[in-house]
């Protein structure tokens, strides 16, 4: 069973505090469940936000998250492992929509309120590669709807230059907060990764509460979504 609560919140606890389930999957896979009072990097004046889990791969570890890192203040979580076959990195951003619209300080917003697909991704460019994300790179990008109603945006983002990472991203938002997950490696080892960073990109996910959950379930069955054409590259 996944581990952590179902209402967990940005605390003052800092560092790293184990989310991740005892159990494993046929796979090896766990769940990493963001625990309550889990502090991220984020500082003083961040409200409450609802937790976030997703398949972590077998041998992989939790580490430390700074200011100073290059993904920025937002970086609420990192996880790696150095293995040749089944390694990779990946790290979650936490970012306020305000970034891109103003809203209430209660605000509910779905991905799909922020902007479309390609805005959300050029707009976190810098996080995510450390720089402009040009649309050559963009092999693939997606919408889909999580298990729980969310609209999701997914990427799978080409290096531009030698050296650069394959990046599987998955952009959603919760509340007034957008919820990024990055997974990646060095293209030469994609071959050996690819099918446990997908993995971790398809399960991130929100933890919503039961009654928003009940609320967006019933919206998709009455096909009341928002209408975004997105073309793959």
């Amino acid at each position: 069973a996944p581990a952590g609560p179902a209402a967990a919140v940005n605390g003052t606890g800092q560092g790293r505090i184990p989310g991740v389930s005892e159990e494993a999957d046929a796979e090896g896979f766990r769940i990493y469940t963001r625990p309550e009072g889990k502090g991220g990097g984020h500082g003083v004046g961040w409200s409450e936000f609802p937790p976030y889990s997703f398949k972590v791969p077998p041998g992989w570890e939790e580490f430390p998250v700074s200011i100073a890192d290059p993904a920025g203040t937002e970086l609420d979580l990192k996880f790696a492992s150095k293995d040749k076959k089944t390694g990779g990195e990946a790290s979650v951003l936490i970012e306020p929509v305000l970034r891109f619209m103003d809203v209430g300080f209660n605000a509910s917003v779905k991905v799909t309120d922020v902007g479309d697909p390609m805005k959300l991704v050029t707009g976190f460019g810098p996080e995510l590669i450390g720089g402009p994300i040009e649309e050559f790179q963009l092999a693939k990008m997606d919408i889909d709807t999580l298990p729980n109603g969310l609209p999701v945006y997914r990427y799978e983002i080409l290096p531009a230059f030698k050296g650069d990472p394959h990046c599987f991203v998955s952009i959603t938002a919760a509340r007034n907060r957008v919820y990024i997950l990055n997974a990646k490696t060095p293209e030469p080892l994609l071959q050996y990764r690819e099918k446990n960073l997908r993995a971790m990109m398809n399960s991130f996910t929100p933890v919503i509460a039961a009654e928003l959950e009940a609320e967006l379930k019933a919206e998709l069955k009455a096909g009341n979504t928002a209408d975004i054409e997105v073309a793959s590259a």
